[in-house]
């Protein structure tokens, strides 16, 4: 039988209004829709006041206090080795590099309990760094479910400790590429903003709003990165009020093809790494990412005016984005290292219908 810890919970004014699953669906104890009409629909959630068990189309009103069930997570002494496919593209007694394929989550979590990198890793490993999130060993940082690409594994708490600041001093060398809807406009350029979990859908990030419009700035790459400006102290104020919960993002882009069927090939360097950073900054500018249906259209493939390579767009099971260039200082030798990737397996043919695939080779 699943063990049920209680959570007691406010709304607050953001919440006003909000359907209760996508309410609960905000908590990180949640982090899915899925998961939260589960709970509401197994009788886990009433409000404390009235003691009444709710339902899932309930709207919530500010100040609301709820009393939730909540099914407790598996703790990291149920994480399993995994003997699946591993691609190592470096390793040493100190770290590893990992090549991640798309459709593999990095770490355990609700949805993903089982085969996701970590699991691979325990099995491939014999040592991990365990100090710093014991449910993520050997996790230095992180890449979406759907990208494959470079990632960096710590083997021990020194290594761990050492690559961390590198990504927290924003010293590490990361590109991306990936293939977008239309044509970028400014072609090349750095996006600036501060990014947030966007009330409407907590399972996607928005950069903040002044007034009503995104508080976006797109500018020529050899410009100073500054932050967006405010005309007056009220905006000011308002701004940084929701700068408070908020993180800035940098991303330097630039076009590296066109095709005439209107999708285009993006390098995106990361100054910042955000959560979902290039996806929502690409998909803000009206450039979408392909395969990304939760930043774009879902039925945007219709756009691309090449018949071959709108069949394969429609189909992609993962999003046209890898994290193909990865350096940082070796946290022993002290070396810089680089490393590079090619193109997946699994974008291959799309990449050479566009005659993209010597691009980023």
């Amino acid at each position: 039988m699943t063990k049920l810890k209680e959570i007691i919970i406010t709304a607050e004014q953001k919440d006003d209004g909000l359907r209760l699953d996508i309410f609960i669906s905000t908590l990180p104890e949640v982090d899915s829709r899925s998961l939260s009409q589960k709970i509401i629909k197994n009788n886990l959630v009433k409000n404390k006041k009235t003691q009444q068990v709710l339902k899932t189309s309930y709207t919530v009103k500010e100040a609301d206090i709820f009393i939730i069930q909540m099914p407790e997570q598996k703790t990291d002494n149920s994480l399993k080795p995994w003997n699946g496919k591993l691609d190592i593209i470096f390793e040493d007694e100190h770290l590893a590099v990992i090549n991640k394929d798309s459709g593999i989550a990095v770490h355990p979590s609700i949805g993903h309990q089982e085969k996701t990198l970590v699991n691979l890793l325990l099995h491939h490993c014999h040592s991990l760094s365990m100090g710093f999130n014991e449910e993520r060993p050997g996790i230095v940082h992180r890449i979406d479910l759907q990208t494959s690409g470079l990632l960096v594994i710590a083997k021990n708490n020194k290594s761990h400790a050492f690559l961390a600041e590198q990504f927290k001093n924003k010293t590490t060398h990361r590109k991306y590429w990936a293939l977008i809807f239309g044509q970028s406009s400014p072609s090349q350029g750095s996006i600036i903003s501060w990014l947030k979990r966007d009330p409407r859908n907590r399972k996607k990030f928005a950069s903040i709003t002044k007034n009503t419009k995104k508080e976006v700035a797109v500018v020529p790459s050899d410009s100073p990165l500054v932050t967006p400006l405010v005309n007056t102290d009220k905006e000011k104020n308002t701004l940084e009020s929701k700068k408070s919960s908020a993180k800035q993002a940098i991303t330097h882009y630039k076009t590296l093809k066109e095709h005439s069927c209107g999708v285009s090939l993006v390098e995106c360097q990361l100054q910042t790494g955000r959560t979902h950073q290039i996806r929502v900054h690409m998909s803000e500018k009206g450039n979408s990412i392909l395969g990304d249906d939760l930043y774009g259209r879902p039925s945007r493939w219709k756009s691309v005016k090449d018949l071959p390579i709108q069949n394969l767009a429609k189909n992609l099971d993962r999003l046209a984005l890898c994290a193909f260039e990865l350096g940082f200082v070796h946290p022993v030798t002290k070396k810089e290292l680089m490393f590079k990737i090619g193109i997946p397996e699994n974008l291959k043919e799309l990449m050479t219908k566009l005659n993209f695939q010597n691009l980023v080779n």
